[in-house]
């Protein structure tokens, strides 16, 4: 059988070609500037620090697409808010258009209110004794009544003449209310040593 023969030598003509290629000067210049690996270790070191250098562009890429991509979803709610604010604003309009007291007056009249003419002074205890007219229509008749229905005011009790004798009351008070509060803090405080 007819074999091949291989070269006996191919290291030696790897080693010339990668000569004449070191013998380029950009080539040199590089080498001289950044040596090439040698051996394995060489090797191995270099490939993590283009691993490295490889993870840290793709990491860097990342970054800056999810940077645009958070950007432009930025841009969008902000356009959407403009969106919102000028609904908002138009529909602010509407109801203000819709509910001046031009607009209210009459809707509030046929319903049986009527606009406040005098000032009318109800006091809580006198509250409870008008009787309060429930009705499902027009109540014109019954708001009438109630403004007729005048409710005597009873006149508060005129201040005691002796302003000195309330001073005295006031602060005879005072001084419990001082005493009480000491007391029990003197009395919550002893309990808290024991």
């Amino acid at each position: 059988m007819l074999q091949r023969s291989l070269p006996s030598a191919p290291t030696v003509e790897i080693a010339e070609s990668l000569q004449r290629t070191l013998d380029r000067r950009w080539v040199r210049s590089l080498q001289d500037l950044l040596p090439l690996p040698e051996t394995w270790q060489q090797y191995m070191v270099l490939l993590v620090i283009v691993l490295a250098i490889a993870g840290g562009m793709s990491l860097q890429i990342m970054l800056s697409v999810q940077t645009a991509q958070a950007e432009f979803q930025a841009r969008q709610l902000r356009a959407e808010y403009a969106q919102v604010q000028r609904t908002n604003s138009e529909l602010v309009f509407q109801i203000a258009n819709r509910t001046g007291l031009v607009q209210i007056e009459p809707i509030a009249r046929a319903q049986g209110y009527m606009p406040a003419t005098g000032r009318v002074y109800v006091r809580r205890d006198q509250l409870a004794a008008v009787p309060i007219a429930v009705g499902t229509g027009s109540s014109t008749a019954g708001a009438a009544a109630a403004q007729q229905a005048v409710i005597p005011v009873q006149q508060p009790p005129p201040p005691q003449a002796d302003w000195l004798a309330q001073g005295r009351q006031w602060w005879t008070g005072a001084q419990q209310a001082a005493q009480a509060a000491m007391a029990q803090l003197n009395g919550s405080g002893a309990g808290g040593v024991r």
